[in-house]
């Protein structure tokens, strides 16, 4: 058994642990942020992949439905608006899924080590004196 020597107090590995506990709870809420993210922008390109897919295997049927050069050319036209309806879409849904990595939830924000970090600094004093500081002269 450690013996603490005189005159000194106990040593204790409470404080140490309690910092990596806390630490350990944050990293896990990041992390389940990180993946909830990755799996909602996962799931945002399948149903992307989805809805473009059913639009192409229309697109031949349309094609022939069409009867002269102009039907085909606002077909085209349509095809192109709701393509790019779907992108700005789901690129905007997965830009949310993305943003939220950046916002720490409650849980990250409340711990001791956060608290500490966002504490703000002193103010300095309106009266402190500005002291000059000495330059090299040029030899």
């Amino acid at each position: 058994m450690f013996e603490t020597p005189q005159g000194m107090s106990p040593i204790t590995f409470e404080p140490i642990a309690r910092y990596a506990e806390n630490n350990a709870q944050t990293l896990a809420t990041l992390n389940g942020s990180m993946v909830q993210a990755m799996a909602g922008c996962s799931r945002e390109m399948f149903d992307l992949i989805g809805e473009r897919s059913k639009a192409y295997a229309h697109l031949p049927a349309e094609m022939a439905a069409c009867s002269n050069a102009q039907d085909l050319v606002a077909l085209q036209g349509r095809f192109m608006e709701s393509m790019l309806q779907h992108y700005q879409s789901h690129a905007s849904k997965m830009s949310t899924l993305m943003m939220g990595l950046w916002t720490l939830p409650a849980e990250v924000t409340t711990t001791p080590v956060a608290a500490q970090r966002e504490s703000p600094a002193p103010k300095k004093s309106q009266d402190a004196k500005k002291v000059a500081v000495p330059t090299e002269k040029a030899a």
